[in-house]
């Protein structure tokens, strides 16, 4: 059986006891080597996969991807890098910024330390 864990989950009285009890191998997932070309790489899919047919460089400065991709390696959880984008994304647009940019990711990450879901 494989089950993949959120890496918040590892010290979790409940894992610890599943990984004693349950689970027979556990596999860490190797840090990404490029962590802004991973995230630029699952922000192009997703506007591929909702047929927005933009470039990703025409919606996200390169520093926005560099913060994103930081973060990414300080959190290394998908869902954490997703919630920094929409609220990357959310910022851009009350601000009404041409581009998604470095400050929006900085604003992101502030708005998701201060209100940890």
């Amino acid at each position: 059986m494989f089950v993949a864990v959120h890496p918040g989950y590892a010290d979790l009285d409940g894992y610890r006891r599943a990984r004693e009890e349950i689970l027979e191998h556990e596999i860490a997932i190797p840090r990404l080597p490029d962590a802004s070309a991973a995230v630029a790489a699952i922000i192009a899919r997703a506007l591929e996969v909702h047929e927005i047919d933009v470039a990703i460089e025409h919606l996200f400065e390169p520093a926005a991807i560099e913060g994103v991709g930081w973060h990414c390696v300080e959190r290394p959880a998908l869902r954490d890098v997703i919630l920094v984008v929409g609220r990357a994304i959310y910022d851009a647009r009350e601000r009404r910024d041409d581009m998604v940019t470095a400050a929006n990711v900085e604003e992101a990450i502030r708005y998701w330390q201060a209100n940890r879901v």
